[in-house]
């Protein structure tokens, strides 16, 4: 059935791609692992190993396997910089194609560092203030929403104040602006620095569990 809104088109389209990449990695990736794990059974039949042996080869075989789990899974920034190319949010910069990170800015109310460097970070840890601002300032699907979150390592908790309240945003306010959506959490009592955008944040963008875990870490 073809569909005359261009826009609807394009996020079907963004769906599609999303969901058989998805897929096809999985199955390649599944089929990799079964391959190996039939590999160390059969060599262990065929040369007598012990079973300390097969034990040490089927670890090898798991740790591959996460390695090839990152095809799966693809880092948050890496994520973010994806759903940006597939909805346009790039421009041309001496030949090149880039991020609109102005635009990204525009539409999530998030510092423009979050874009450049901060999401890229391998030590970056993303709260899910920031991951609901890019949802509904890139006016994200459920299933892009949950594929972000995902890969920010992050779910939404029922017992969480913050968490319904950002549930009731993505349910009922995804036409609304950024600003918008601050004024609705501030009267459901949400913190400034659980709100949206870089509200509340610092000049970074950084929000303050960031600052402090990473201060956590560079202590051990």
């Amino acid at each position: 059935m073809n569909n005359k809104n261009p826009d609807i088109a394009n996020e079907q389209a963004l769906l599609i791609n999303f969901i058989k990449d998805s897929e096809r990695t999985q199955e390649d990736t599944l089929k990799i692992f079964q391959e190996k794990v039939e590999n160390i059974v059969s060599r262990g039949i065929d040369s007598g190993e012990s079973a300390n042996d097969e034990k040490e080869a089927l670890s090898k075989a798991i740790e591959a396997l996460y390695r090839e789990a990152s095809v799966i899974q693809k880092p948050f920034g890496k994520t973010v910089e994806a759903i940006m190319i597939e909805k346009g949010l790039t421009k041309i910069w001496h030949g090149k194609t880039i991020l609109d990170v102005p635009k990204a800015t525009e539409l999530t109310g998030l510092n423009a560092n979050v874009f450049r460097t901060n999401m890229h970070r391998s030590e970056c840890v993303v709260d899910m203030g920031t991951v609901i601002s890019m949802c509904i300032g890139f006016k994200l699907s459920p299933i892009l929403t949950d594929r972000l979150l995902q890969s920010a390592g992050l779910a939404f908790r029922l017992d969480n104040p913050e968490h319904l309240a950002y549930l009731f945003l993505l349910e009922y306010c995804m036409d609304y602006s950024i600003e918008q959506c601050n004024k609705i959490l501030e009267k459901l009592g949400i913190p400034k620095t659980k709100r949206l955008g870089s509200y509340g944040r610092e000049k970074n963008g950084e929000s303050m569990e960031y600052k402090k875990r990473n201060k956590e870490w560079k202590l051990i």
